[in-house]
C-alpha cells in the first residue's frame, strides 16, 4: 500500500470516527455534599473502532479574579511628570476535586450501535458549595462538572462535553437563636439610642419567614423615622495575595419608626427571598449573609445591628428551638414608657395650669412623658424601672412612685399576657382566674406564647377541681401528671362512677374466684348484689353452679365458706418506716380493685365483712 493510500485510509477512518458521539447524563443537576451521584455514559457508534475504556472525569475548580487600581508617575513629554492611574488583574485558582472513574473496559472492537453505561460515585461530605458572584471589579466561581471519555487505540479519544452540576454544602451545626446589640450617643442632642435584637434562629431555608424581637431604648428627643430590616449578601474573595469584599442587599422590609423617648419591645417578621444563592465557603472565596436591623435617625448616622445567618439547601438539620408556624400570631408590642406628648398638644402646664410662653417654656416629665412648666419639674432623679440611670426631670405627681418603686412601667409582659388569656377564655366561655392558664393553650406541639415548655407540667391549680387535662396535654413517653393532679387512690374512681359488682354472676369482670362455671350451668340460687350468705345450698334437680367469693376465702365440700390457708398474708409496714417503704407496701397491700375500690360505702363494707364466717 502506497503512502497516499495509507493517508487516504487514515483520513477516511478519522472522518468516520468523528461521527461517533459520547455524552453524559445525570439523574439530576443538584446534589448535596455527601450525596450519591448517578448517571450514564451515552455512546453512539457509527463507525467501528478499537476501544479500551469508557470513563468519566469529575472536576471541581475555584477561580477568582479581581482588579486593583494603582497610581504611578510618568513623563509628560515636556521634561515633567504626571500621575497615571492603571489597573492590575489578579487571578486565583484552586482545584477542589479531580477524580477519574472507569465505567467500562472494551478491550476490543466496538461495533456500531448505541451504548448506555451506568456509573455512580459518592461526593465528599466536606465539599464546599457552588459559588457564582460578580462585583464591580471582581468575580468568583466555584463550579463542578463531569465529562465522559472513550479511550481509543489507534485514533483520537472520544470526549464528550462537560456536564455541569451544582453542589450544596452540608450543614452540620446546631440551629439556635442569635442575639446582637448596638448603641450610640448623639453629638448635638442629649441622650442616646441602644437596640438589642433577637432572631429566632441563625439558619434558614429559602422562602422561609424569620421572626425578630426588637428592643429599643431611646433616651434622646430624636424621633426614629424608620426601622429597616435588610438581608445582605457578603462575598469575600482573594487572588494573588489581594483580598476584596463586596455586598448586595437581596431583601428588605420597611417598618414604622418610634417616637422620642421610646423604650419597649416590638415583634415583626421578615421573608427570606426564594431566589438567593446559598451560603458557601470555598478555599479562595465565601458567600455569607447577615440580617441587619437599622434605625433611620434624622440628621445623624443610622444605628444598625447585624446578625449573621446561613441560607442552606433543603436538608435535615438539628435545631435547639421549635419551628414557629408561619400563620402564628405575633405577641403585641410592649411600651414600657408612656407615649411622648407632643409640644403642640398642650398650651398650659398640666400641674399648675400656667400658660406656656417664651419665658415659661415646656418641659416633659420623664416618667409620665406629659408637659409641665419648670416649677412643676424641678426634681431630678433616676428612674431605674424605665432604664434611666441619669437624673432627669420628674413632676410632682410622679415623685412618690419614682421614690418608692423606682418608677412604674406603662405596660408589662405579664399584664399583656393576662389580657390575651382573658380573650382566649372569653371566647371559650370560661372565667379567667389570675395566675392560671388556659387548658387549651398547653400542648406538647404548641409553640404559642404562654404555652408550657415541653416536658414540664402546669402549675398546681391550673385546672379546676374534679377536671382533668385534655388528651395529649401531657407529653407521652414516660411523662406522668404532677403530684396531686388526680384524686387519691382511696377515692378513685369517683363515687358512683361504676355500679356495685354482682358477685353472684359467673365470670363477672370483678370476679376473682378460682371457681369457674361449668357447661350447662343451672344456678337457681341467686345472691343479692354486694352480699354474701354464710350458708350455700345446692340447686334442686342437679346441675352445677358457681359462686364468686371474696379473695382469701374458699368453698369447702360441705358448702361452708372459710378463710383459705394458702391465701397470701399481707405485709405490714414497720413502724417509723421511710416513705419509700410505705409507698411500696401500700401499693401492694390493697385488695384487688373489684373488692376494695369499687365499694365506696364504708358502712356497707363493714356490714359485709361482719357476715363473713369467723
Amino acid at each position: 500500500m502506497s503512502i497516499f493510500q495509507k493517508f487516504k485510509t487514515v483520513v477516511t477512518e478519522s472522518y468516520a470516527h468523528s461521527k461517533n458521539k459520547v455524552w453524559v447524563t445525570l439523574c439530576k443537576g443538584e446534589f448535596l455534599a455527601g450525596e450519591l451521584v448517578s448517571g450514564t455514559i451515552e455512546l453512539d457508534v457509527v463507525a467501528p473502532f478499537l476501544g479500551r475504556q469508557a470513563y468519566v472525569k469529575v472536576h471541581g475548580n475555584e477561580n477568582t479574579h479581581l482588579q486593583t487600581t494603582h497610581t504611578r508617575s510618568v513623563s509628560d513629554g515636556r521634561g515633567g511628570t504626571r500621575s497615571e492611574t492603571y489597573t492590575v488583574d489578579h487571578w486565583g485558582h484552586k482545584t477542589i476535586l479531580n477524580t477519574k472513574l472507569v465505567v467500562w473496559n472494551f478491550n476490543g472492537l466496538v461495533l456500531p450501535g448505541h451504548y448506555s453505561l451506568p456509573f455512580s460515585f459518592l461526593l465528599s461530605a466536606s465539599l464546599p458549595g457552588s459559588i457564582s458572584a460578580r462585583g464591580c471589579s471582581s468575580s468568583t466561581t466555584l463550579a463542578y462538572d463531569v465529562q465522559g471519555k472513550i479511550s481509543v487505540e489507534t485514533l483520537k479519544d472520544l470526549e464528550g462535553e462537560k456536564k455541569n452540576f451544582l453542589v450544596y454544602e452540608k450543614f452540620s451545626k446546631l440551629v439556635q437563636p442569635v442575639r446582637a446589640e448596638s448603641s450610640k450617643t448623639f453629638t448635638f442632642t442629649p441622650g442616646g439610642l441602644s437596640s438589642r435584637v433577637w432572631l429566632d434562629r441563625d439558619t434558614f431555608f429559602r422562602g422561609e419567614t424569620g421572626s425578630i424581637i426588637f428592643k429599643a431604648n431611646n433616651t434622646s428627643l430624636k424621633k426614629i423615622d424608620q426601622v429597616l430590616v435588610k438581608i445582605i449578601k457578603i462575598v469575600r474573595l482573594q487572588a494573588g495575595g489581594h483580598v476584596d469584599t463586596f455586598q448586595e442587599v437581596v431583601g428588605d422590609v420597611k417598618l414604622s419608626g418610634f417616637d422620642p423617648y421610646f423604650y419597649g419591645i416590638r415583634y415583626f417578621r421578615f421573608p427570606i427571598p426564594s431566589g438567593i444563592a446559598f451560603s458557601a465557603t470555598g478555599r479562595l472565596s465565601s458567600v455569607r449573609y447577615i440580617v441587619s436591623v437599622e434605625c433611620v435617625v434624622p440628621m445623624a448616622l443610622n444605628l444598625s445591628v447585624d446578625l449573621p445567618v446561613s441560607i442552606i439547601a433543603p436538608q435535615y438539620v438539628f435545631s435547639s428551638v421549635p419551628p414557629i408556624p408561619p400563620n402564628s400570631i405575633l405577641p403585641p408590642d410592649i411600651c414600657y414608657r408612656p407615649p411622648w406628648q407632643p409640644d403642640e398638644a398642650e398650651n398650659s402646664c398640666q400641674g399648675c395650669e400656667a400658660k406656656f410662653t417664651f419665658i415659661n417654656r415646656r418641659h416633659h416629665c420623664r416618667h409620665c412623658c406629659k408637659l409641665f412648666c419648670n416649677k412643676c419639674t424641678t426634681t431630678r432623679m433616676p428612674i431605674p424601672k424605665l432604664k434611666i440611670s441619669e437624673p432627669v426631670r420628674v413632676c410632682n405627681g410622679c415623685l412618690s412612685a419614682v421614690k418608692e418603686k423606682g418608677g412604674v412601667k406603662y405596660q408589662s409582659k405579664k399584664k399583656i399576657r393576662e389580657e390575651i388569656e382573658k380573650l382566649k377564655l372569653a371566647q371559650q366561655g370560661v372565667q379567667y382566674v389570675p395566675g392560671s392558664y388556659s387548658p387549651v393553650s398547653y400542648s406538647s406541639q404548641n409553640t404559642q406564647p404562654g404555652a408550657y415548655p415541653l416536658g414540664t407540667h402546669p402549675p398546681p391549680g391550673a385546672y379546676p377541681p374534679g377536671t382533668y387535662p385534655p388528651p395529649g396535654a401531657y407529653p407521652p413517653t414516660g411523662a406522668y401528671p404532677p403530684t396531686g393532679a388526680y384524686p387519691p387512690q382511696s377515692v378513685y374512681p369517683p363515687p358512683g362512677a361504676y355500679p356495685p359488682p354482682d358477685y353472684t354472676q359467673p365470670n363477672h369482670p370483678s370476679s376473682f374466684s378460682p371457681i369457674q362455671p361449668a357447661t350447662g350451668m343451672n344456678n337457681s340460687n341467686k345472691l343479692e348484689a354486694g352480699t354474701f350468705l354464710p350458708e350455700v345450698k345446692p340447686p334442686t334437680g342437679g346441675g352445677t353452679f358457681a359462686v364468686d367469693l371474696p379473695p382469701g376465702y374458699q368453698l369447702l365440700a360441705n358448702l361452708e365458706v372459710q378463710p383459705s390457708e394458702s391465701s397470701p398474708q399481707l405485709q405490714e409496714a414497720p413502724q417509723n418506716a421511710p416513705p419509700e417503704f410505705e409507698t411500696v407496701v401500700n401499693a401492694h397491700s390493697h385488695h384487688p380493685p373489684a373488692y376494695h375500690e369499687d365499694i365506696q360505702d364504708q358502712s356497707l363494707k363493714a356490714e359485709l365483712m361482719a357476715q363473713l364466717p369467723k
